[in-house]
């Protein structure tokens, strides 16, 4: 705000909206007892966009002891608070990819037995039996969860995958063909995929994987119908700050899918990358894709950015390298990043 927008006012032209009235009764019930109150908020600037302070809060007296007024000292601490939520969530992450493995490889050393043993059941009855068929059913439920296991193993271990160069427009164009029988006919779907789209260096299981997870994240984000567009670009970014606050600066190619369903709600938002956190009923969804979609995206140097609004629907934006001209093809693809 300009001196003269500010002059008359009070402190609550930057009000966010983001805490309740018992903060403020706190905050000013120790200032009005003479206490000195510090800590941080969240305030609004003047264009809309908000920001996070360190505030010290002082009571001031006059000769006689008594409250006449108030001042306050402010720091705008945005960018080291993003720094340390980020830092707090790469932890989380760790841990949570720890814990995953090790239960992965328990619950992998029980299913092998099981599986095997079916197998050699399914031998002792004849193929149209009712046995038998009751015994194809276990061993696909079985595939299922090795399935799943491999999910926790990769996310665990954090593994890295032979790479190559590849287009990723052919990853999209082959996903869309395999997705579209499966997709409900109240959902249209439609792509936007530029031309002359430079390579990145991928494993392209792991980019099937990715582009496979947040289309269908996308479909089912839109119970009632709407549209799914799966759109592809190369950009150069020049301090470009993402989801979770990473910068990348650039050229990229730049996957999107969008989706006109209920839309993220922001308390979710932050949480929607980490593993096995789901908002959806026991039996629909493990809490795995998202996880995975951002391990993989870690993996290949690429940022993930995430745009939402509730009943509007969400964009997902995956930032991948470009692959630079003078690599041979098979070359790697670099360090992990983290958006």
């Amino acid at each position: 705000y300009l001196r003269s927008e500010a002059i008359g006012h009070t402190p609550n032209i930057l009000k966010s909206g983001k805490h309740g009235a018992d903060f403020y009764a706190r905050l000013w019930t120790t200032l009005r007892e003479g206490r000195i109150w510090k800590g941080r908020y969240t305030n609004r600037r003047k264009d809309g966009g908000f920001y996070e302070t360190e505030s010290t809060n002082s009571p001031i007296r006059n000769a006689k002891g008594e409250i006449t007024g108030f001042v306050g000292v402010q720091k705008d601490v945005t960018e080291r608070a993003q720094l340390e939520e980020q830092l707090r969530r790469s932890q989380r992450m760790e841990a949570l990819g720890t814990l995953a493995g090790g239960i992965a490889h328990d619950f992998n050393n029980i299913l092998t037995p099981v599986l095997g043993y079916v197998e050699l059941m399914r031998e002792e009855f004849p193929p149209d039996s009712r046995q038998a068929e009751y015994l194809r059913l276990i061993q696909e439920a079985g595939h299922r969860g090795r399935d799943l296991v491999s999910k926790i193993l990769q996310f665990g271990r954090q593994a890295e995958a032979p790479r190559q160069h590849i287009s990723l427009k052919e990853v999209a164009e082959q996903v869309l063909t395999l997705l579209r029988p499966t997709v409900p006919k109240n959902v249209a779907m439609h792509s936007a995929m530029a031309e002359g789209l430079s390579p990145v260096i991928a494993d392209p299981t792991q980019m099937h994987q990715v582009l496979m997870n947040l289309c269908v994240n996308a479909v089912q984000a839109m119970p009632q119908g709407g549209a799914l567009t799966v759109a592809m670009d190369t950009v150069e970014l020049s301090d470009h700050t993402c989801y979770l606050g990473k910068r990348i600066s650039g050229p990229f190619v730049r996957l999107t899918v969008t989706d006109t369903g209920i839309g993220i709600p922001e308390d979710v938002l932050s949480h929607i990358f980490e593993p096995f956190y789901t908002t959806k009923e026991v039996g629909k969804g493990t809490g795995l894709g998202l996880s995975t979609v951002f391990g993989i995206v870690q993996q290949h140097g690429g940022v993930i950015d995430l745009r939402s609004r509730v009943g509007e629907g969400s964009t997902f934006c995956v930032y991948l390298p470009v692959a630079a001209p003078d690599l041979p093809p098979a070359a790697g693809a670099g360090g992990r990043g983290s958006p």
